[in-house]
């Protein structure tokens, strides 16, 4: 079994912060200040919402550790009969 290589997940430098938990856009304009977020897109579910800024940023992790699962699980193949 191949094990992907996710670089972000757990780098120093991920925007986990700065990234909306739902749909992915990236906010550049928050300072390290900022205790909140709100997603910028408009059609996005977070949008209408304000998320702690440290949970938005664990959700994000939490996300990207899972996708790491998800690839990292050999994939399904037919039982031999």
């Amino acid at each position: 079994m191949t094990v992907p290589h996710l670089p972000a997940i757990g780098c120093r430098w991920y925007p986990s912060s700065k990234t909306c938990c739902m749909c992915g856009a990236k906010r550049d304009d928050l300072k390290l200040s900022d205790r909140v977020y709100k997603c910028i897109n408009s059609s996005c579910v977070a949008h209408t919402i304000t998320l702690d800024r440290d949970l938005n940023a664990a959700l994000n992790l939490l996300n990207a550790s899972n996708e790491y699962v998800r690839l990292a699980q050999p994939e399904d193949t037919p039982v031999d009969k």
